[in-house]
């Protein structure tokens, strides 16, 4: 059997599809409260300013028997160190424009 995985073709046996299990993936903050046996977290630049300190302890500890982190140690270090994230929202400007009754 062969199959194409973004456009690198891999041959397997038929007695390694019984290896072959779904996977699926959701955001760290779907996943909080929840534990899974292996959490795998992409780490990528072009997240990085959403990536905090917080965000990543989330991350990392979903996981109940096994972590594995990919990605930019340098990305990854920035998110370690970046707690003092303000989010940015038009929440009070909003309310200011808002007429209560």
């Amino acid at each position: 059997m062969e199959i194409e995985v973004r456009g690198n073709y891999i041959h397997l046996a038929k007695k390694d599809l019984e290896n072959i299990t779904h996977a699926y993936a959701i955001s760290i903050h779907k996943a909080q409260g929840s534990e899974f046996p292996v959490v795998i977290v992409p780490i990528a630049k072009e997240t990085n300013r959403m990536l905090t300190k917080k965000l990543l302890y989330t991350a990392i500890s979903r996981a109940k028997d096994k972590l594995v982190i990919v990605g930019e140690t340098d990305v990854f270090l920035y998110g370690i160190k970046n707690s003092d994230y303000r989010r940015k929202t038009c929440l009070i400007s909003y309310l200011n424009n808002f007429q209560f009754r």
